[in-house]
């Protein structure tokens, strides 16, 4: 078994170390997670997954529950290979080829009179191909323009998660909206794990929102540092609150690190390529799964939307 691409910041760390002791975290069909003290999660994916930060993808297609791995297994990480003994498997490491988790931020940027339209697809597509066990209909009714314009999908039914965390999810909004980000961050606390899925809901949503900001704020030539102030609370607020392959995500999220999909998603948004590429790259992300690429893009709406909204407010403070 051979890995075809793996993370170049990984890549690295296992070259300096030599060897790394841990164990499986998680097995899914398509991926497993090993849990070691230095890197805490690193991420197997077959071939059919895009590329993560931390992350290395085989050349191939493997069920890996069918090989019999199972949590808790013991592993060893060496230079040229990963070891699971109690399988007699081995994944080849010396062919993979480097990728680079880091943003890509555009360079061919679109007109900012067309981010807003661009948005409007997002929130579209959303409606028209998203999958809604998790918060999408809550996001799809937050009106958060205050023009009005978009935000016109409120049609999708609530579910039990709409309804429990509706008050609590809107108070997280208003914070946001208002800059008040340590207030932010203690709602974000008090709803971290919740709703369907290996990453909840309401994480994937401030996945998306963070990935948002940084991409946001780097396309109108603004410092960072809201974002980075956000992250920063985020993370020190639920740091004991979600899962671990939850937390690992919100992380990278918060330097604008993700999975390859959802950065090309990012870059379409922002830069001059096709409409019909975007809403390929929003088909691609909304089958991750059951709930997660929707809730994702939903952050990714609500962050947009947020910006949009406030940087119209002070282009109207500038003009008055």
């Amino acid at each position: 078994m051979k890995a075809k691409k793996i993370c170049n910041r990984l890549n690295k760390a296992i070259e300096e170390k030599k060897n790394i002791y841990g164990f499986i975290h998680s097995v899914h069909k398509r991926a497993f997670n090993i849990m070691t003290s230095e890197f805490k999660l690193i991420s197997v994916m077959n071939c059919e997954h895009s590329m993560a930060p931390c992350s290395l993808m085989l050349d191939r297609e493997e069920n890996f529950v069918s090989l019999g791995i199972e949590q808790g297994m013991r592993v060893i990480i060496f230079e040229e290979l990963i070891d699971i003994p109690q399988v007699s498997l081995a994944i080849d490491l010396m062919e993979a080829q480097p990728w680079d988790p880091t943003p890509k931020f555009v360079v061919d940027k679109a007109k900012r009179s067309e981010i807003a339209e661009r948005i409007a697809i997002v929130e579209k597509c959303i409606y028209e191909f998203g999958r809604f066990e998790g918060i999408a209909p809550l996001v799809l009714r937050v009106n958060i323009r205050k023009s009005g314009e978009g935000f016109v999908h409120s049609q999708a039914n609530y579910n039990k998660y709409c309804k429990f965390i509706e008050k609590k999810f809107l108070r997280l909004i208003d914070h946001l909206q208002e800059d008040r980000l340590k207030e932010a961050a203690k709602i974000a606390k008090k709803i971290m794990g919740f709703g369907p899925g290996l990453t909840p809901s309401v994480d994937d949503v401030l996945v998306g929102i963070m990935l948002s900001l940084i991409y946001f704020l780097h396309y109108i030539g603004e410092d960072r540092l809201e974002a980075k102030l956000l992250s920063e609370e985020v993370l020190k607020a639920v740091k004991n609150e979600t899962t671990a392959v939850s937390f690992k995500m919100l992380t990278f999220a918060s330097k604008g690190e993700t999975n390859e999909d959802i950065r090309q998603l990012l870059i379409d948004i922002f830069s001059n390529n096709r409409k019909e590429k975007l809403i390929k790259s929003l088909k691609k992300v909304l089958t991750f799964g059951a709930s997660s690429g929707t809730d994702i893009i939903c952050g990714i709406y609500l962050g947009c939307s947020i910006m949009i909204n406030k940087y119209e407010v002070k282009s109207d403070v500038c003009s008055s």
